[in-house]
């Protein structure tokens, strides 16, 4: 459960690092509101990338 709730956690700052940069990008090639679109979707992917190494992470540790 622990690392799907650090995943989650993920989700924030992807948004909010790639915010400023796809806002500029948009600003030149498409309509303005779609920087937050995108930048929903990095943070998205940066969950999902989260979720994976820490899932992997966790069934690489030996049981004690």
């Amino acid at each position: 459960m622990r690392p799907l709730v650090l995943g989650m956690g993920c989700f924030f700052p992807g948004f909010m690092f790639s915010l400023p940069i796809t806002m500029v990008w948009a600003g030149y090639r498409r309509a303005p509101g779609d920087g937050v679109k995108i930048s929903f979707y990095v943070g998205f992917l940066a969950t999902i990338i989260c979720w994976i190494v820490l899932l992997r992470k966790r069934k690489a540790q030996p049981l004690s």
